[in-house]
């Protein structure tokens, strides 16, 4: 028996579990394979996980430890390194004496890449990046990968070229005309949330992509449709980095 997981901090709302297990059969009575949730207080619980887990062979990484697990990483695959933030682990056993190595990778980028470009159209070659954390890193990767301007918007900048939320206003919404949501803002059970954007901005022309995938429409999402904007939710980008994981994994669908 293989073991896989998630790991992250508050899991209750997570789609991977349920995902593995409805897809490709994971914890089922035949499965070679099982799936689990394994949530941490802390990163520096990641040691005493994997020492736990002898049958440990893959993991997925969440909000809030896709940066925050890099020190603990052997090693990074090329997108991982240049986007700063993992995922996906492989567990490498070692039989010549019994250490785990773990390969960090990234495929954020490529889920969120082959989410988003069936959306896309002719007026969209700019976006605002809502949040500068792990997620946006990989989002940020991505719209490089596609040619597509953008900038990001958040509380704290990071970079010199960050608006903070406050400076908003309707130029913004002018220049840019994809919205992407990546920060956990709106995620059930606080569905009432949402990031604090000028939404009266937001019209017909934009395409708002919010990473949220539960629930399955975000406050974000029904305030920009009802504003006649184009709205997607994360589940499909979900869907797609799960699948590239299996590969990474070296499991067969």
């Amino acid at each position: 028996m293989s073991t896989y997981g998630l790991v992250g901090k508050s899991l209750s709302h997570s789609f991977s579990k349920r995902y593995f297990e409805e897809t490709y059969g994971f914890n089922g009575t035949d499965s070679q394979n099982r799936y689990l949730n394994f949530e941490l207080s802390g990163i520096s619980e990641i040691t005493s996980l994997i020492n736990s887990q002898p049958d440990l062979a893959g993991f997925n990484v969440t909000i809030p430890y896709k940066n925050e697990i890099i020190p603990f990483i052997d090693i990074l695959s090329d997108d991982a390194a240049k986007i700063g933030a993992v995922n996906v682990i492989r567990v490498v056993n070692q039989t010549t004496n019994g250490k785990k190595i773990l390969e960090g990778h990234n495929t954020d980028h490529g889920g969120f890449k082959a989410a988003i470009f069936p959306m896309i159209r002719s007026n969209h070659t700019t976006a605002l990046v809502i949040g500068n954390g792990g997620a946006s890193d990989s989002v940020r990767f991505a719209l490089n990968e596609m040619g597509i301007e953008y900038v990001c918007c958040c509380r704290s900048p990071k970079r010199a070229d960050d608006i903070v939320f406050r400076d908003l206003n309707r130029s913004h919404f002018e220049k840019y005309k994809i919205l992407i949501n990546t920060t956990p803002l709106g995620t059930w059970p606080e569905t009432s949330q949402m990031p604090p954007i000028p939404v009266d901005f937001v019209d017909e022309r934009h395409l708002v992509f919010d990473l949220v995938y539960n629930p399955e429409e975000t406050m974000l999402m029904r305030e920009s449709r009802l504003r006649g904007a184009m709205v997607s939710n994360g589940l499909q980008m979900l869907r797609n980095q799960a699948d590239l994981a299996l590969h990474i994994w070296g499991i067969k669908s």
